[in-house]
Protein backbone atom coordinates (compact mmCIF):
# COMPACT_ATOMS: atom_id res chain seq x y z
CA UNK A 1 0.00 0.00 0.00
CA UNK A 2 1.16 3.52 -0.74
CA UNK A 3 1.72 5.73 2.33
CA UNK A 4 -0.82 8.46 2.94
CA UNK A 5 -0.02 12.09 2.11
CA UNK A 6 1.84 14.28 4.63
CA UNK A 7 -0.41 15.84 7.27
CA UNK A 8 0.07 18.96 9.36
CA UNK A 9 1.15 18.49 12.96
CA UNK A 10 -0.70 21.49 14.31
CA UNK A 11 1.13 23.90 16.59
CA UNK A 12 4.25 21.75 16.99
CA UNK A 13 6.37 24.91 16.58
CA UNK A 14 5.22 28.37 17.68
CA UNK A 15 7.12 31.44 16.58
CA UNK A 16 6.06 33.39 19.65
CA UNK A 17 7.91 30.88 21.85
CA UNK A 18 11.33 31.78 20.39
CA UNK A 19 14.08 31.87 23.03
CA UNK A 20 16.99 34.30 22.35
CA UNK A 21 20.59 33.21 22.89
CA UNK A 22 23.90 34.99 23.39
CA UNK A 23 22.77 38.58 23.10
CA UNK A 24 20.53 38.05 20.06
CA UNK A 25 17.30 40.02 19.81
CA UNK A 26 13.96 38.54 18.79
CA UNK A 27 10.66 40.24 18.13
CA UNK A 28 7.19 39.43 16.82
CA UNK A 29 5.33 41.69 14.39
CA UNK A 30 2.12 40.63 12.68
CA UNK A 31 2.76 36.95 13.29
CA UNK A 32 6.31 37.14 11.91
CA UNK A 33 9.47 36.57 13.92
CA UNK A 34 12.57 38.71 13.39
CA UNK A 35 15.91 37.47 14.74
CA UNK A 36 19.04 39.65 14.86
CA UNK A 37 22.01 37.40 15.63
CA UNK A 38 25.18 38.07 17.61
CA UNK A 39 28.19 39.14 15.55
CA UNK A 40 30.24 35.99 16.18
CA UNK A 41 30.05 33.31 13.50
CA UNK A 42 28.08 30.15 14.30
CA UNK A 43 26.78 31.51 17.59
CA UNK A 44 23.26 30.44 18.49
CA UNK A 45 20.68 33.22 18.16
CA UNK A 46 17.19 31.84 18.79
CA UNK A 47 15.62 28.47 19.60
CA UNK A 48 12.11 27.37 18.63
CA UNK A 49 11.17 24.41 20.84
CA UNK A 50 9.49 21.39 19.23
CA UNK A 51 6.30 20.66 21.14
CA UNK A 52 5.65 16.93 21.30
CA UNK A 53 2.70 17.68 23.60
CA UNK A 54 0.94 19.46 20.72
CA UNK A 55 0.74 16.30 18.60
CA UNK A 56 -2.80 14.94 18.26
CA UNK A 57 -1.37 11.48 17.59
CA UNK A 58 1.58 10.68 19.91
CA UNK A 59 2.82 8.13 17.36
CA UNK A 60 3.74 11.03 15.06
CA UNK A 61 6.72 11.67 17.33
CA UNK A 62 8.29 8.48 15.97
CA UNK A 63 7.47 9.02 12.30
CA UNK A 64 9.30 11.14 9.71
CA UNK A 65 8.58 14.86 9.75
CA UNK A 66 9.24 17.78 7.44
CA UNK A 67 9.68 21.29 8.81
CA UNK A 68 9.12 24.06 6.24
CA UNK A 69 10.34 27.49 7.36
CA UNK A 70 9.55 30.47 5.12
CA UNK A 71 11.93 33.34 5.76
CA UNK A 72 13.56 36.44 4.37
CA UNK A 73 17.30 36.70 5.05
CA UNK A 74 17.66 40.46 5.34
CA UNK A 75 21.36 40.63 6.20
CA UNK A 76 24.32 38.25 6.24
CA UNK A 77 23.97 34.46 6.22
CA UNK A 78 21.61 32.44 8.38
CA UNK A 79 21.79 28.78 9.32
CA UNK A 80 18.57 27.20 10.55
CA UNK A 81 18.77 23.64 11.74
CA UNK A 82 17.05 21.01 13.82
CA UNK A 83 19.03 20.46 17.00
CA UNK A 84 19.10 17.08 18.75
CA UNK A 85 17.25 17.00 22.09
CA UNK A 86 20.53 16.91 24.03
CA UNK A 87 21.90 19.83 22.00
CA UNK A 88 24.93 17.80 20.85
CA UNK A 89 24.47 18.00 17.09
CA UNK A 90 22.31 19.23 14.25
CA UNK A 91 20.28 16.44 12.69
CA UNK A 92 19.18 18.65 9.77
CA UNK A 93 19.90 22.16 8.59
CA UNK A 94 20.66 24.58 5.78
CA UNK A 95 22.17 28.01 5.11
CA UNK A 96 20.92 30.89 2.99
CA UNK A 97 22.46 34.32 2.42
CA UNK A 98 20.93 37.77 1.95
CA UNK A 99 20.57 39.11 -1.58
CA UNK A 100 23.04 41.98 -1.81
CA UNK A 101 21.44 43.28 -5.01
CA UNK A 102 18.28 45.22 -4.14
CA UNK A 103 18.74 45.29 -0.38
CA UNK A 104 15.28 43.83 0.27
CA UNK A 105 16.53 40.42 1.34
CA UNK A 106 16.07 36.99 -0.18
CA UNK A 107 12.84 35.07 0.37
CA UNK A 108 13.77 31.43 0.93
CA UNK A 109 12.33 28.21 2.29
CA UNK A 110 14.31 26.11 4.72
CA UNK A 111 13.22 22.49 4.26
CA UNK A 112 14.31 20.34 7.21
CA UNK A 113 13.69 16.59 7.15
CA UNK A 114 13.69 14.52 10.34
CA UNK A 115 13.69 10.69 10.17
CA UNK A 116 11.68 10.91 13.40
CA UNK A 117 10.08 14.06 14.76
CA UNK A 118 11.43 13.20 18.22
CA UNK A 119 15.00 13.21 16.87
CA UNK A 120 15.05 16.99 17.39
CA UNK A 121 14.35 19.10 20.43
CA UNK A 122 14.34 22.54 18.85
CA UNK A 123 14.85 24.49 15.66
CA UNK A 124 17.91 26.69 16.14
CA UNK A 125 18.72 29.91 14.27
CA UNK A 126 22.39 30.90 14.18
CA UNK A 127 24.72 33.30 12.45
CA UNK A 128 26.59 31.81 9.47
CA UNK A 129 28.27 35.06 8.38
CA UNK A 130 32.00 35.48 8.83
CA UNK A 131 34.09 38.53 9.50
CA UNK A 132 32.42 39.41 12.78
CA UNK A 133 29.22 40.54 11.08
CA UNK A 134 25.73 39.90 12.53
CA UNK A 135 22.87 38.58 10.42
CA UNK A 136 19.14 39.27 10.40
CA UNK A 137 16.31 36.96 9.36
CA UNK A 138 12.55 37.44 9.33
CA UNK A 139 10.63 34.17 9.65
CA UNK A 140 7.22 34.55 8.05
CA UNK A 141 5.79 31.09 8.65
CA UNK A 142 6.44 27.55 9.82
CA UNK A 143 4.65 24.38 8.70
CA UNK A 144 5.35 21.00 10.28
CA UNK A 145 4.24 17.95 8.31
CA UNK A 146 4.05 14.39 9.56
CA UNK A 147 4.91 11.68 7.02
CA UNK A 148 4.19 7.98 6.86
CA UNK A 149 7.17 5.65 6.48
CA UNK A 150 7.09 4.21 2.95
CA UNK A 151 6.71 0.42 2.85
CA UNK A 152 9.59 -1.81 1.68
CA UNK A 153 9.64 -2.89 -1.96
CA UNK A 154 10.27 -6.38 -3.37
CA UNK A 155 13.98 -7.18 -3.17
CA UNK A 156 14.68 -4.74 -0.33
CA UNK A 157 15.25 -7.57 2.14
CA UNK A 158 18.64 -8.50 0.63
CA UNK A 159 19.62 -5.11 -0.82
CA UNK A 160 21.76 -2.44 0.83
CA UNK A 161 20.29 0.87 -0.27
CA UNK A 162 23.05 3.45 -0.55
CA UNK A 163 22.07 7.12 -0.25
CA UNK A 164 24.52 9.71 -1.57
CA UNK A 165 23.40 13.14 -0.42
CA UNK A 166 24.37 15.76 -2.99
CA UNK A 167 23.39 18.43 -0.47
CA UNK A 168 26.14 17.30 1.91
CA UNK A 169 28.77 15.45 -0.15
CA UNK A 170 30.90 16.49 -3.14
CA UNK A 171 30.18 15.73 -6.79
CA UNK A 172 33.59 14.19 -7.35
CA UNK A 173 35.59 10.96 -7.42
CA UNK A 174 35.00 10.78 -3.65
CA UNK A 175 31.96 8.74 -4.66
CA UNK A 176 34.34 5.79 -5.16
CA UNK A 177 35.35 5.73 -1.48
CA UNK A 178 31.73 6.23 -0.44
CA UNK A 179 30.74 3.19 -2.52
CA UNK A 180 33.66 1.24 -1.05
CA UNK A 181 32.37 2.07 2.43
CA UNK A 182 28.92 0.86 1.40
CA UNK A 183 30.41 -2.32 -0.03
CA UNK A 184 32.04 -3.10 3.31
CA UNK A 185 28.65 -2.65 5.01
CA UNK A 186 27.04 -4.96 2.43
CA UNK A 187 29.70 -7.60 3.10
CA UNK A 188 29.31 -7.25 6.88
CA UNK A 189 25.57 -7.87 6.63
CA UNK A 190 25.80 -10.61 4.00
CA UNK A 191 23.47 -8.82 1.59
CA UNK A 192 23.29 -9.62 -2.10
CA UNK A 193 23.54 -6.24 -3.79
CA UNK A 194 23.77 -2.45 -3.63
CA UNK A 195 21.30 0.06 -5.01
CA UNK A 196 22.43 3.68 -5.07
CA UNK A 197 20.09 6.67 -4.71
CA UNK A 198 21.37 10.19 -5.33
CA UNK A 199 19.53 12.71 -3.15
CA UNK A 200 19.40 16.26 -4.58
CA UNK A 201 20.68 19.13 -2.47
CA UNK A 202 18.46 21.95 -1.26
CA UNK A 203 20.13 24.59 -3.46
CA UNK A 204 18.74 23.76 -6.89
CA UNK A 205 19.91 20.19 -6.41
CA UNK A 206 23.38 21.15 -5.12
CA UNK A 207 25.26 21.96 -1.96
CA UNK A 208 25.48 25.48 -0.56
CA UNK A 209 27.29 27.62 -3.17
CA UNK A 210 31.01 28.19 -2.71
CA UNK A 211 32.32 31.13 -4.72
CA UNK A 212 35.87 29.80 -5.18
CA UNK A 213 34.74 26.32 -6.21
CA UNK A 214 31.86 27.59 -8.34
CA UNK A 215 34.31 29.71 -10.32
CA UNK A 216 36.04 26.51 -11.42
CA UNK A 217 33.10 24.04 -11.43
CA UNK A 218 29.85 25.80 -12.29
CA UNK A 219 26.38 24.27 -12.25
CA UNK A 220 26.68 22.91 -15.79
CA UNK A 221 29.99 21.26 -14.93
CA UNK A 222 28.48 19.71 -11.81
CA UNK A 223 25.58 18.26 -13.82
CA UNK A 224 28.13 16.79 -16.22
CA UNK A 225 30.09 15.31 -13.31
CA UNK A 226 26.95 13.82 -11.79
CA UNK A 227 26.32 11.70 -14.85
CA UNK A 228 29.84 11.14 -16.18
CA UNK A 229 31.59 10.49 -12.86
CA UNK A 230 29.05 9.74 -10.13
CA UNK A 231 26.61 7.54 -12.04
CA UNK A 232 29.42 5.93 -14.03
CA UNK A 233 31.24 5.07 -10.78
CA UNK A 234 28.27 2.98 -9.66
CA UNK A 235 28.81 0.76 -12.71
CA UNK A 236 32.38 -0.02 -11.60
CA UNK A 237 31.11 -1.95 -8.56
CA UNK A 238 29.92 -5.45 -9.59
CA UNK A 239 27.51 -5.67 -6.64
CA UNK A 240 25.68 -2.47 -7.68
CA UNK A 241 22.38 -3.52 -9.23
CA UNK A 242 21.27 -0.03 -10.23
CA UNK A 243 20.86 3.59 -9.31
CA UNK A 244 18.12 6.17 -8.85
CA UNK A 245 18.16 9.95 -9.13
CA UNK A 246 15.56 10.96 -6.56
CA UNK A 247 12.98 13.36 -7.96
CA UNK A 248 13.32 15.63 -4.91
CA UNK A 249 15.33 15.92 -1.72
CA UNK A 250 12.27 15.05 0.34
CA UNK A 251 11.56 11.92 -1.75
CA UNK A 252 15.10 10.64 -1.33
CA UNK A 253 15.29 11.29 2.40
CA UNK A 254 11.87 9.75 3.00
CA UNK A 255 12.86 6.63 1.05
CA UNK A 256 15.92 6.29 3.30
CA UNK A 257 13.62 5.84 6.32
CA UNK A 258 11.62 3.04 4.67
CA UNK A 259 14.26 0.48 3.62
CA UNK A 260 15.40 -2.31 5.95
CA UNK A 261 19.09 -1.81 5.10
CA UNK A 262 20.40 1.70 4.45
CA UNK A 263 23.88 3.15 4.14
CA UNK A 264 24.20 5.40 5.88
CA UNK A 265 21.39 4.80 8.32
CA UNK A 266 19.43 8.02 8.96
CA UNK A 267 21.03 8.21 12.40
CA UNK A 268 24.60 7.99 11.02
CA UNK A 269 25.03 11.73 10.67
CA UNK A 270 28.85 11.49 10.73
CA UNK A 271 28.73 10.32 7.13
CA UNK A 272 27.69 13.80 5.99
CA UNK A 273 31.44 14.50 5.97
CA UNK A 274 33.74 12.62 3.60
CA UNK A 275 36.59 12.41 6.10
CA UNK A 276 34.37 10.19 8.28
CA UNK A 277 33.56 8.00 5.26
CA UNK A 278 37.28 7.54 4.54
CA UNK A 279 37.99 6.64 8.17
CA UNK A 280 35.19 4.08 8.11
CA UNK A 281 36.10 2.50 4.78
CA UNK A 282 39.89 2.24 4.82
CA UNK A 283 40.56 -0.30 7.60
CA UNK A 284 37.61 -2.45 6.51
CA UNK A 285 38.80 -2.43 2.89
CA UNK A 286 42.21 -3.75 3.94
CA UNK A 287 40.67 -6.30 6.33
CA UNK A 288 39.22 -9.75 5.84
CA UNK A 289 35.69 -8.81 4.74
CA UNK A 290 34.61 -10.54 1.51
CA UNK A 291 34.22 -7.26 -0.38
CA UNK A 292 33.78 -7.21 -4.15
CA UNK A 293 36.23 -4.64 -5.48
CA UNK A 294 35.68 -2.32 -8.47
CA UNK A 295 36.17 -4.00 -11.82
CA UNK A 296 36.49 -2.89 -15.43
CA UNK A 297 33.53 -3.90 -17.57
CA UNK A 298 34.25 -6.55 -20.26
CA UNK A 299 33.28 -4.12 -23.01
CA UNK A 300 35.61 -1.49 -21.60
CA UNK A 301 38.41 -4.05 -21.58
CA UNK A 302 37.72 -4.89 -25.23
CA UNK A 303 37.94 -1.24 -26.24
CA UNK A 304 41.11 -0.67 -24.20
CA UNK A 305 42.76 -3.77 -25.73
CA UNK A 306 41.86 -2.56 -29.23
CA UNK A 307 43.63 0.73 -28.56
CA UNK A 308 46.67 -0.88 -26.93
CA UNK A 309 47.02 -3.50 -29.67
CA UNK A 310 47.21 -0.66 -32.21
CA UNK A 311 49.62 1.55 -30.26
CA UNK A 312 51.71 -0.45 -27.77
CA UNK A 313 53.18 -3.00 -30.19
CA UNK A 314 53.65 -5.60 -27.47
CA UNK A 315 55.60 -3.28 -25.18
CA UNK A 316 54.83 -2.89 -21.50
CA UNK A 317 52.34 -0.05 -21.01
CA UNK A 318 52.99 2.64 -18.40
CA UNK A 319 49.97 4.90 -17.88
CA UNK A 320 50.75 8.38 -16.54
CA UNK A 321 47.65 10.23 -15.31
CA UNK A 322 48.12 13.96 -14.91
CA UNK A 323 46.37 16.44 -12.66
CA UNK A 324 46.24 19.86 -14.37
CA UNK A 325 43.31 21.44 -12.58
CA UNK A 326 42.60 25.04 -11.61
CA UNK A 327 41.19 24.21 -8.17
CA UNK A 328 43.84 23.58 -5.50
CA UNK A 329 46.49 23.81 -8.21
CA UNK A 330 49.24 23.05 -5.70
CA UNK A 331 48.22 19.39 -6.06
CA UNK A 332 48.87 19.39 -9.81
CA UNK A 333 51.35 17.16 -11.58
CA UNK A 334 54.82 18.43 -12.41
CA UNK A 335 54.23 17.97 -16.14
CA UNK A 336 57.82 18.59 -17.22
CA UNK A 337 59.10 15.99 -14.74
CA UNK A 338 56.65 13.39 -16.01
CA UNK A 339 57.51 14.16 -19.63
CA UNK A 340 61.22 13.74 -18.87
CA UNK A 341 60.54 10.43 -17.15
CA UNK A 342 58.47 9.14 -20.09
CA UNK A 343 61.17 10.11 -22.60
CA UNK A 344 63.83 8.39 -20.49
CA UNK A 345 62.18 4.97 -20.77
CA UNK A 346 63.64 2.47 -23.23
CA UNK A 347 61.22 2.73 -26.19
CA UNK A 348 61.90 -0.87 -27.21
CA UNK A 349 60.58 -2.15 -23.87
CA UNK A 350 58.13 0.46 -22.63
CA UNK A 351 55.09 2.26 -24.04
CA UNK A 352 54.35 5.38 -21.94
CA UNK A 353 50.87 6.79 -22.47
CA UNK A 354 49.68 10.04 -20.90
CA UNK A 355 46.08 10.56 -19.79
CA UNK A 356 45.67 14.32 -19.32
CA UNK A 357 43.33 16.05 -16.89
CA UNK A 358 39.78 15.97 -18.24
CA UNK A 359 39.53 19.77 -18.15
CA UNK A 360 42.63 20.00 -20.40
CA UNK A 361 41.99 16.97 -22.60
CA UNK A 362 40.66 18.93 -25.59
CA UNK A 363 43.14 21.80 -25.35
CA UNK A 364 46.48 22.03 -27.09
CA UNK A 365 48.82 19.81 -25.02
CA UNK A 366 51.50 21.41 -22.91
CA UNK A 367 54.70 21.87 -24.94
CA UNK A 368 56.53 19.54 -22.56
CA UNK A 369 54.34 16.68 -23.81
CA UNK A 370 55.25 17.10 -27.48
CA UNK A 371 55.98 13.75 -29.09
CA UNK A 372 54.42 11.68 -26.30
CA UNK A 373 51.33 9.53 -26.82
CA UNK A 374 48.23 11.14 -25.27
CA UNK A 375 45.09 9.06 -24.79
CA UNK A 376 42.17 11.45 -24.20
CA UNK A 377 39.16 9.16 -24.62
CA UNK A 378 39.43 7.76 -21.04
CA UNK A 379 38.96 11.32 -19.78
CA UNK A 380 35.33 11.10 -20.89
CA UNK A 381 34.52 7.46 -20.17
CA UNK A 382 35.06 6.08 -16.69
CA UNK A 383 34.72 2.47 -17.82
CA UNK A 384 37.44 2.89 -20.44
CA UNK A 385 39.68 4.61 -17.89
CA UNK A 386 39.21 1.72 -15.45
CA UNK A 387 39.98 -0.82 -18.19
CA UNK A 388 43.17 0.99 -19.22
CA UNK A 389 44.38 1.02 -15.62
CA UNK A 390 43.75 -2.70 -15.26
CA UNK A 391 45.59 -3.59 -18.47
CA UNK A 392 48.62 -1.39 -17.81
CA UNK A 393 51.85 -2.90 -16.56
CA UNK A 394 52.02 -0.01 -14.11
CA UNK A 395 49.94 3.13 -13.47
CA UNK A 396 51.55 6.33 -12.19
CA UNK A 397 49.50 9.04 -10.48
CA UNK A 398 49.76 12.27 -8.60
CA UNK A 399 47.28 13.48 -5.99
CA UNK A 400 43.70 13.48 -7.28
CA UNK A 401 40.44 11.61 -7.73
CA UNK A 402 40.86 9.29 -10.78
CA UNK A 403 43.64 7.27 -9.07
CA UNK A 404 41.08 5.81 -6.69
CA UNK A 405 39.82 3.57 -9.49
CA UNK A 406 43.19 1.83 -9.12
CA UNK A 407 43.60 2.40 -5.38
CA UNK A 408 40.42 0.46 -4.60
CA UNK A 409 40.97 -2.33 -7.13
CA UNK A 410 43.08 -5.46 -6.98
CA UNK A 411 43.96 -5.72 -10.68
CA UNK A 412 45.74 -2.37 -10.91
CA UNK A 413 49.44 -1.99 -10.16
CA UNK A 414 50.20 1.60 -9.30
CA UNK A 415 52.38 4.25 -7.68
CA UNK A 416 50.62 7.27 -6.19
CA UNK A 417 52.86 10.31 -5.73
CA UNK A 418 52.47 13.57 -3.84
CA UNK A 419 49.67 12.77 -1.35
CA UNK A 420 50.83 15.86 0.55
CA UNK A 421 50.87 19.18 -1.27
CA UNK A 422 51.96 22.41 0.38
CA UNK A 423 49.43 25.16 -0.24
CA UNK A 424 46.42 22.87 -0.73
CA UNK A 425 44.35 22.42 2.43
CA UNK A 426 42.71 19.28 1.05
CA UNK A 427 46.16 17.68 0.70
CA UNK A 428 47.60 18.87 4.02
CA UNK A 429 48.82 16.40 6.62
CA UNK A 430 46.01 17.47 8.95
CA UNK A 431 43.38 16.80 6.29
CA UNK A 432 44.80 13.39 5.42
CA UNK A 433 45.05 12.38 9.07
CA UNK A 434 41.39 13.35 9.50
CA UNK A 435 40.67 10.80 6.77
CA UNK A 436 42.60 8.17 8.71
CA UNK A 437 45.69 8.21 6.49
CA UNK A 438 49.13 7.89 8.05
CA UNK A 439 52.06 9.53 6.21
CA UNK A 440 54.41 6.87 4.90
CA UNK A 441 51.74 4.17 4.65
CA UNK A 442 49.64 2.94 1.72
CA UNK A 443 45.90 3.05 2.51
CA UNK A 444 43.38 0.67 0.93
CA UNK A 445 46.24 -1.60 -0.25
CA UNK A 446 44.99 -4.85 -1.80
CA UNK A 447 48.21 -6.21 -3.36
CA UNK A 448 52.00 -5.78 -2.92
CA UNK A 449 52.06 -3.89 -6.24
CA UNK A 450 50.27 -0.83 -4.92
CA UNK A 451 52.15 1.94 -3.14
CA UNK A 452 51.78 5.56 -2.07
CA UNK A 453 55.02 7.52 -2.50
CA UNK A 454 54.97 10.32 0.09
CA UNK A 455 57.23 12.64 -1.91
CA UNK A 456 56.73 15.20 -4.66
CA UNK A 457 56.70 13.99 -8.26
CA UNK A 458 60.28 14.93 -9.16
CA UNK A 459 62.24 12.99 -11.75
CA UNK A 460 64.69 11.27 -9.34
CA UNK A 461 61.79 10.25 -7.05
CA UNK A 462 59.69 8.94 -9.94
CA UNK A 463 62.60 6.98 -11.40
CA UNK A 464 63.60 5.45 -8.09
CA UNK A 465 60.06 4.36 -7.16
CA UNK A 466 59.38 3.07 -10.68
CA UNK A 467 62.53 0.92 -10.74
CA UNK A 468 61.78 -0.53 -7.29
CA UNK A 469 58.20 -1.41 -8.21
CA UNK A 470 59.26 -3.00 -11.51
CA UNK A 471 61.71 -5.23 -9.64
CA UNK A 472 58.93 -6.20 -7.26
CA UNK A 473 56.56 -7.02 -10.13
CA UNK A 474 59.19 -9.04 -11.99
CA UNK A 475 59.92 -11.03 -8.82
CA UNK A 476 56.23 -11.94 -8.66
Amino acid sequence: ARPGPPHELGAAIRLEEAVPYGGATVGMDGGRLTVATPAAAWHYAAALPLRLDALSDPADAFRPARILIDAVVEQGRIHIGALAPDGSTFVAGDIFAADDGDGRGWAVRYDLFLPRFADAGAVMVRNAAGGGLPSVVRITGVTVLGCAIPPPQPGDEDTLHVFYDLGQLPISYDILVFLAAAETRRAERGLARLHVTFIPGAHDGDRLPDADYDAMVDRSARRWRLHDIMVAAVGCFPTAAGHTLAVSRFAGLLRQTGVPHAFPEPSETDFREMHAVYRFAEPRWRGTLPVVVPRADPQGLRYARQWLDRHAGGRRTVVITLRQYGYHAARNSAVAEWAAFARGLDPTLWFPVVVPDTDRALEEPAPALDGLCLFTEPCFNLGLRMALYELAHLCLFTSGGPPFLAVLGDRCRYLYFKPLAAGAESASEAALRRQGFVPGETPFRRTPFQEWVWEDDRLPVIGRAFAAMCRRIDAG
